[in-house]
């Protein structure tokens, strides 16, 4: 075996054991701390419900996770309401290391637009607004609550007076598909 024929072998051979080194002492996935774990029980398809007579409405929403499990994705289908509006939406949310908070933007066909940071109230997950810089005191909130393997509770509620009292604007109630 001449000298090119040694040095092009032991690259080889130094390549592949590299790369089994490498694969071997690979780091956990970056999003694998139990704080990515949180929103885990809104993961899923779910049919959603709200209402009742004029005002009742169902549709789907699916939650997925994406991005190496790091980015919870929502699509949102709300159906055709009986005014014939059909409400669709989505949002991105992720567990935000450095500022050591969930933070979710939504966005939909109505020209919707929030940016909510999250907070993990035990039995009950929140994603809220900061305070609203045309109405001083207004905080919007998405509030998570009743949460059971299979169904859980929706509530969008509104409060003026900085969070201290919380009015419901849209209660949904979720029942697991898959």
């Amino acid at each position: 075996m001449n000298f090119r024929s040694l040095s092009v072998f032991m690259v080889s051979v130094f390549i592949v054991l590299a790369s089994q080194l490498a694969r071997a002492e690979a780091p956990a996935a970056y999003c694998a701390s139990d704080d990515y774990r949180r929103l885990d029980f809104w993961v899923g398809t779910w049919r959603v419900h709200w209402g009742a007579g004029d005002q009742a409405g169902e549709g789907t929403n699916v939650i997925t996770r994406s991005y190496d499990d790091c980015v919870i994705e929502e699509n949102f289908d709300g159906g055709v309401s009986s005014s014939g509006q059909h409400f669709r939406g989505m949002s991105i949310s992720i567990y935000d290391q450095r500022g050591e908070q969930w933070r979710q933007t939504w966005m939909d066909n109505q020209g919707g637009f929030f940016d909510f940071y999250g907070l993990d109230l035990g039995d009950e997950f929140v994603f809220q607004t900061k305070q609203s810089v045309k109405k001083p005191g207004v905080i919007l909130r998405m509030l998570f609550t009743d949460i059971k393997p299979d169904s859980l509770t929706w509530r969008w509620q509104k409060s003026e007076d900085l969070g201290n009292e919380w009015k419901d604007l849209w209660v949904i109630y979720y029942e697991r598909l898959k």
